[in-house]
């Protein structure tokens, strides 16, 4: 599963398309599981959330997911070649 970077780059996606959306959001205090010092997060408004998708399918996958999850999980690997249509 993508992790708080995805939401970084969502975040400059949003900027540099100036989209609406770029700045309907709320700070929130996302915690780690593993101990990891609380952060502030955006948390968008649910409108966003088709745009959200629609950048991970067409933005994030294709030019990011091999890397992450050849860094993070392998197996996932086997799956981007139907993620991207291959």
């Amino acid at each position: 599963m993508p992790d708080i970077s995805v939401g970084r780059m969502f975040s400059a996606y949003l900027e540099k398309q100036n989209s609406k959306y770029k700045d309907a959001f709320e700070y929130y205090d996302h915690s780690f599981d593993d101990g990891r010092p609380d952060q502030k997060a955006r948390k968008y408004t649910i409108e966003a959330l088709p745009l959200f998708r629609k950048y991970v399918i067409e933005v994030w996958i294709p030019e990011n997911a091999e890397r992450y999850f050849r860094e993070r999980d392998e197996l996932a690997l086997g799956y981007l070649p139907k993620l991207l249509g291959k």
